[in-house]
């Protein structure tokens, strides 16, 4: 079964675009596999957005994209989850791309699909299931699993 995450703006997108391959997460998971990404409809306040949208390397990297608020944004495979401290090849984007405090996790992903249409999807917190429907949905825009 597929799983879906939601993840605030701009930290979806950039997921979404492959510019950001890992997630950072104040706790660990021992799901491997799918992994929906879900751009929340809420997050941070328009100036603290403001603010994380200034700094040059996420502003480089959405360049020209627009946000999705409230869909499911893009697939990707959740292959490995590891404490940040035992994580040895993190590189500056990424850095900048994360929380990398000591005693968080990186979830460590590969092999994005950006869905060409995103799909509606009310968002929620922690990891949780997605209908064989919605599967389904993102299937018919040619992801293959």
């Amino acid at each position: 079964c597929m799983r879906v995450l939601t993840l605030w703006e701009p930290w979806a997108t950039l997921m979404a675009l492959g510019e950001k391959r890992i997630e950072t997460r104040s706790w660990a998971t021992k799901y491997r596999g799918p992994l929906a990404i879900h751009a929340a409809k809420g997050g941070l306040r328009v100036r603290d957005l403001a603010v994380v949208l200034s700094e040059p390397s996420i502003k480089t990297a959405l360049m020209g994209q627009m946000f999705e608020p409230g869909c499911v944004v893009a697939v990707v495979n959740l292959w490995a989850c590891v404490p940040v401290e035992k994580y040895e090849h993190l590189t500056d984007k990424e850095r900048a791309f994360g929380d990398y405090t000591p005693g968080r996790f990186a979830w460590l992903t590969q092999g994005v699909f950006r869905l060409p249409h995103p799909l509606f999807k009310k968002g929620g917190q922690g990891l949780r299931i997605l209908s064989p429907g919605f599967v389904e949905q993102i299937k018919a825009q040619g992801w293959s699993g």
